[in-house]
């Protein structure tokens, strides 16, 4: 099932999804203007979450450049 994940929060596009980058991290990652969020390292649990979710959690509750 795919995790529902915020906007941009630096230019606002939809055009964003969660990356495994190389089996090394997971990590969030704009297509329009290339943002990307923390990267989580593979195969390690942070605060109880695996990577991956902790990746679209920390970029979902990310601040919007005003």
């Amino acid at each position: 099932m795919k995790k529902h994940l915020a906007p941009c929060p630096f230019c606002g596009s939809q055009n964003v999804e969660d990356v495994n980058h190389f089996g090394l991290c997971f990590l969030v990652r704009c297509h329009d203007c290339s943002a990307e969020g923390p990267r989580f390292p593979f195969r390690k649990k942070v605060d109880g979450m695996w990577p991956r979710e902790a990746a679209i959690k920390a970029w979902n509750e990310r601040n919007a450049i005003q």
